[in-house]
């Protein structure tokens, strides 16, 4: 999702957000582990999966469902949408607690990981 400071009126406008992670699978590895600028390790990869699937796309999911019922034209609008924006953060925040509790995330990360989300973080225009 495009930060919400750069729209624009031009339809083909495609911007990026700053938001990235790297989780890599050190199970996967044969040796020593290689030290390498942002990336980082786990031995549960599926964990990390999941929290994508439950966090980010979940919230971009429902962004999109709820701003088409709302008659908002792009998904832009619909996070701008304070109703939208609360019923969002909500899902989010709630299947972070089932998160939390099946892989033993800590609460204030993955808090700060909702926080750093396209989604959430894009209110203001």
């Amino acid at each position: 999702m495009p930060p919400s400071a750069s729209a624009t009126n031009d339809p083909l406008e495609v911007t990026v957000e700053t938001f990235s992670e790297w989780i890599v699978d050190k199970t996967q590895f044969k040796g020593a582990l290689p030290n390498i600028p942002g990336m980082e390790l786990t031995d549960n990869l599926m964990a990390f999966v999941e929290r994508k699937l439950f966090t980010l796309n979940t919230g971009h999911a429902i962004t999109a469902y709820l701003g088409k019922l709302a008659g908002h034209q792009t998904i832009r609008d619909a996070i701008l949408d304070e109703k939208i924006r609360a019923v969002v953060k909500g899902a989010m925040e709630e299947s972070g607690a089932v998160l939390i509790k099946r892989y033993g995330f800590d609460a204030d990360k993955h808090a700060a990981y909702i926080r750093k989300s396209s989604v959430v973080s894009r209110t203001r225009t």
